[in-house]
């Protein structure tokens, strides 16, 4: 799952689709917080669930460089303007209504999370998790921010052309819309993969646009163990 952009009632339908049961692993692949008021409440909520993993994407990113700065105490106005452009500003009241510990708290989560899953197996098939695009630097385990030299490549950078970069794994991705690549802007967005058959893809996009609130954008969720596809 990717760029719930608090989207709440999308990420409950899609939660009850998918019936986590106590043995799951759901990987978030960044992007819950901005454009929509419930980004906190969902964060706290992934937080608490150990069946959670989730990934750094590029709005969490912008949250922690405004919440260094403002913890530093350091001039906080560009990392603010930056985050308020990208509809930053409902996350920010939110997260200022919590306690001081719950601040800090999602504080530590965020600054603690890693960037991508570069080899997981699923049944014998080997997956790239990442926010935005992978770099080929970095193709083992897990990584963080501290590992990575090109950070802004991983949580900002778009997959421009069809071109394959891994022959053995599949990159699983967000952040870019699918319709930037299909091209339809009138049917409801579906996941983004570049096969005629899922299974067979290098690139898959979950991100079907659920920070919009329209008759295209839903929240798309894909189930790793067979492929299927679930929508809210």
């Amino acid at each position: 799952m990717s760029d719930i952009h608090g989207n709440l009632d999308r990420f409950e339908k899609v939660l009850k689709q998918i019936d986590i049961q106590d043995d799951d692993k759901v990987y978030i692949l960044g992007d819950v917080i901005d454009r929509n008021p419930y980004g906190i409440e969902i964060l706290l909520r992934i937080i608490e669930d150990k069946r959670f993993e989730m990934l750094l994407g590029n709005h969490e990113y912008m949250m922690l460089d405004y919440l260094d700065k403002y913890y530093q105490k350091k001039k906080t106005s560009d990392a603010l303007n930056l985050w308020a452009l990208n509809g930053g500003m409902v996350t920010r009241s939110a997260f200022f209504r919590l306690s001081k510990d719950e601040q800090l708290r999602i504080y530590h989560y965020l600054r603690n999370l890693g960037v991508a899953i570069c080899d997981l197996m699923v049944n014998d098939h080997m997956f790239y998790l990442v926010h935005a695009n992978a770099n080929m630097n970095y193709t083992k385990g897990k990584v963080y921010c501290d590992d990575i030299d090109d950070l802004y490549s991983m949580i900002w950078n778009r997959r421009y052309d069809d071109s394959i970069m891994f022959d053995d794994r599949t990159i699983v991705a967000g952040h870019t819309i699918v319709a930037y690549y299909t091209m339809n802007y009138q049917d409801p967005m579906s996941i983004y993969f570049d096969s005629d058959d899922i299974k067979d893809a290098s690139y898959i996009d979950l991100d079907c646009g659920s920070g919009a609130n329209n008759i295209i954008s839903r929240l798309s969720c894909l189930r790793l163990d067979d492929f299927e596809c679930f929508y809210g």
